[in-house]
């Protein structure tokens, strides 16, 4: 005798199987943004974002080209040999006609999933993820080439006790500039190599340090060691770490938004406070 329940078991597997993608792709770019926000960990992880990314391409391509997804034939396929009823259309397109009683047209859902679309790639821009580290990305030198400021950089040995006691975040507080060119690149210096052991980190400048963001004034600014002041800022630049400057600071010293370098901005003491208080705090 025909037993129709393992087609209906098979069929309502892979309904849930769409549903749990449709919540990834819908709940991932939430959980991005406010990961983001708030410093969790793992959510810029490089797999987790190219595969969040890869599903809403596909749902988007599908949209596109009037494609329906191939979860919905199997599902379809598999009632319609048990004897159940179906459905024709998109499985988005199903539901949300039964759950809220709206039936919106094909070109709605191909305008939703595009919006949706281009706002998970500016999460890309706006919150870039983990890449694994490389040697040549980095600028990580030998063990030949290595100088005594480069042991700043190196890797601290991994323990349980400091796995519990260092936090995700890093603020680093400076108010020395070009008064003080040692301690103004050293604390350039640690920025650039907290961003390397993969920390959230802040460079906010205060008093004179100001001028450490502003146009054209790096350029001839280095330590006693051989680091120079524009090339670590650079490096700050390219990877979007923020550089904030005391707003009362700039404006005390005639330094406005215009005159900042690109990346920085202005910041104020409430917007550090609530910096430092989820973070560890190095103050120059």
């Amino acid at each position: 005798m025909y037993d129709p329940r393992p087609y209906l078991m098979l069929a309502d597997a892979v309904l849930i199987l769409h549903a749990a993608i449709a919540l990834f792709v819908a709940g991932g770019l939430a959980v991005i943004i406010a990961g983001n926000l708030r410093g969790w960990r793992g959510v810029n992880g490089l797999g987790f974002r190219l595969a969040h990314l890869a599903a809403i391409a596909v749902i988007s391509a599908q949209a596109w080209l009037g494609a329906i997804c191939p979860l919905t034939s199997i599902e379809m396929w598999l009632r319609e040999r048990a004897g159940a009823a179906t459905y024709s259309g998109s499985f988005m397109g199903h539901w949300l006609q039964r759950i809220l009683y709206y039936d919106a047209p094909d070109w709605a859902f191909t305008l939703a999933y595009s919006l949706f679309g281009l706002a998970v790639v500016a999460t890309w821009r706006v919150f870039p993820p983990k890449w694994g580290r490389h040697q040549k990305r980095t600028g990580m030198k030998d063990d030949k080439t290595r100088t005594p400021t480069d042991e700043l950089s190196s890797p601290l040995p991994s323990s349980p006790q400091r796995r519990r006691t260092m936090t995700q975040n890093v603020v680093i507080t400076v108010a020395c500039g070009t008064d003080n060119p040692n301690r103004a690149t050293r604390a350039i210096h640690l920025a650039t190599v907290a961003h390397r052991e993969g920390k959230n980190v802040t460079l906010f400048l205060l008093d004179e340090a100001i001028y450490l963001a502003k146009k054209g004034l790096l350029d001839n600014l280095r330590a006693a060691t051989g680091d120079v002041a524009d090339d670590l800022m650079t490096y700050l630049q390219a990877n979007n770490v923020p550089v904030l400057a005391c707003t009362p600071c700039a404006k005390a010293r005639g330094v406005t938004e215009s005159d900042l370098i690109e990346g920085a901005r202005m910041g104020t003491a409430i917007e550090l406070i609530h910096l430092a208080c989820d973070a560890t705090v190095i103050s120059l």
